[in-house]
């Protein structure tokens, strides 16, 4: 990470940090420090803000160095503020797959298919029967299996159960559905 020279602090500035935490200045929000268990110190206010519920994950409305209001999640402000601005190409990834876990211990700069195999890995992709579009369960993809396996048709398998042909054939060759002992 490059130095980069900080706008002093105006005081007090002294946040309350917990065992081990430490906090440090935000180069593009240089009124807040961002600490490395997740929590951000406004120093205008003296007080640590609590974050709100921004889509899947915790978010702040705050002010730059030019006083102009930005909404901005707390993973990727403690990314930026204790590791540096986004590498090109990069997303910040949960490493837990705790989306209100915004400790840096549990951060990481990562591609989107490091954070696609990070959800598969602890389980909150949204594949197979946890997507909100799924039409089939997965006692019902096995049934599938077994019906073709079994001799059926994969026309019956599809009019049985009111999925599209493709659906059907994916299901049987293993190109969908897979996982979950398929």
């Amino acid at each position: 990470m490059t130095e980069t020279t900080l706008a002093p602090l105006p005081a007090p500035h002294n946040p309350d940090l917990l065992d081990g935490e430490t906090a440090h200045q935000h180069p593009e929000f240089p009124l807040y420090l961002i600490t490395s268990a997740g929590r951000v110190f406004s120093v205008r206010s003296d007080r640590f803000l609590r974050p709100l519920q921004m889509g899947k994950y915790l978010g702040l409305q705050i002010s730059n160095a030019e006083g102009n209001l930005a909404k901005r999640y707390v993973h990727r402000l403690v990314l930026e503020a204790l590791t540096g601005p986004c590498p090109a190409g990069m997303e910040a990834r949960h490493l837990n797959g705790q989306r209100h876990d915004n400790r840096a211990c549990n951060l990481a700069w990562g591609t989107h298919q490091e954070n696609v195999a990070d959800q598969r890995g602890h389980g909150t992709a949204l594949i197979g029967s946890r997507n909100p579009m799924a039409k089939l369960t997965w006692d019902q993809v096995r049934e599938i299996r077994a019906m073709v396996q079994a001799g059926s048709t994969q026309r019956q398998a599809v009019d049985r159960f009111g999925v599209s042909p493709m659906t059907v054939s994916r299901i049987v060759r293993g190109t969908a559905w897979t996982g979950e002992n398929a």
